[in-house]
């Protein structure tokens, strides 16, 4: 099972020792997971990072409205559709 892993937090951990290969370990994983589902990368990689962006923006600071997210969200189901 996969679970949102924000790059966003990742940068405060890079002190710690070792966790220049967790985050390695789990950037490969997304790549990993993102290439099965048979998206051309360069729509996984916009898909990805702008799903991930909104997450965050909307779980943190609530920068987003419900209705902005749903804009948000109905663009991103289109780009992920048939190329």
């Amino acid at each position: 099972m996969a679970f949102f892993s924000p790059t966003a937090l990742w940068g405060s951990l890079m002190g710690l020792p070792g966790m220049e290969r967790v985050i390695a370990a789990d950037a490969a994983h997304w790549r990993t997971v993102f290439a099965q589902d048979g998206l051309p990368e360069d729509r996984a990689l916009v898909f990805r990072h702008a799903a991930e962006g909104l997450a965050n923006a909307a779980s943190v600071a609530r920068y987003l409205d419900d209705r902005e997210l749903a804009v948000a969200r109905t663009a991103l189901l289109a780009l992920a559709g048939p190329a």
